[in-house]
């Protein structure tokens, strides 16, 4: 499963995350391993509609104030 954004708490700089959904129009059937380049080439071929959600986070209190 997926854990979300944990960066280090010791860490002195923000992360940035950017977060995607896509709407389909197929069923990906990919194998474990898959390649990033199947999986662009997928969307270039299925993608309906996407939103996309970029954020910053961090654990350091002092970068937090």
């Amino acid at each position: 499963g997926y854990d979300g954004p944990c960066p280090p708490a010791f860490d002195a700089r923000w992360h940035e995350y950017r977060f995607m959904v896509v709407a389909l129009d197929a069923v990906a059937g990919f194998k474990p391993g898959f390649a990033y380049e199947e999986l662009e080439a997928f969307l270039a071929g299925h993608a309906l509609a996407s939103c996309e959600w970029p954020g910053s986070y961090s654990l350091n209190a002092g970068l937090l104030a």
